[in-house]
């Protein structure tokens, strides 16, 4: 088997859970990582982890000036990127019925915006170079029969949007790129973005 060829990825939500794991991975096997989450305290910890391959940008990819800027200083760094990790999302703790309507938007815009603006801002480099990878985050539990199913089927409503808009245009496929979604099983994690969780006000205050 000949050597791996490192490659440049970009993770959201990579101070913790998954984010955070997928980075210390790809970091110990010569790839080239970029980090990127709202919490500079864990982002810095486990980008220390990760070693000198790891290069962490503190930002809310909920706005797309942000995003923009993520695109910007990761090429800027490495050269380019291969692959965009879209990994940001929250959960429910609380029934569909008693969400508020600023609960409602919070969710849309963490867990639609966040993915749709990286795969906005990212393809056109993708296309520039002919190649490219998106990876979409998702879960499981929504599929499942539990009696929170309803609240993970809200709480991840952007795949279904995202997804869709995806095969429906086809953007990746023209660009010479590759989608993929991946859906997890049980991890153990905090959770700590979960609406209705007394973590989520002390982490993300409005």
């Amino acid at each position: 088997m000949g050597a791996h060829e490192p490659t440049s990825v970009v993770i959201t939500g990579a101070s913790s859970g998954i984010g955070a794991a997928l980075a210390e991975r790809l970091a110990r096997r010569g790839d080239a990582v970029v980090l990127v989450a709202r919490r500079p305290d864990a982002l810095a910890a486990v980008t220390g982890r990760c070693g000198a391959s790891a290069h962490a940008i503190a930002a809310d990819v909920t706005a797309r000036a942000m995003v923009q800027q993520v695109v910007a200083d990761s090429i800027a760094r490495f050269g380019r990127i291969d692959v965009w990790v879209n990994n940001v999302g929250q959960g429910i703790t609380r029934a569909p019925s008693a969400l508020t309507d600023e609960d409602l938007d919070e969710i849309m815009r963490v867990n639609v915006k966040s993915a749709l603006y990286g795969m906005q801002e990212v393809v056109p480099h993708f296309k520039a170079r002919g190649t490219g990878h998106v990876v979409n985050i998702s879960s499981m539990r929504r599929r499942g029969r539990s009696r929170h199913r309803e609240c993970h089927r809200l709480a991840h409503a952007r795949r279904l949007y995202v997804e869709g808009r995806c095969r429906a245009r086809g953007r990746l496929l023209r660009a010479g790129g590759k989608r993929s979604r991946l859906s997890r099983g049980p991890v153990h994690t905090n959770a700590p973005g979960l609406v209705g969780s007394p973590a989520r006000q002390s982490l993300y205050p409005r």
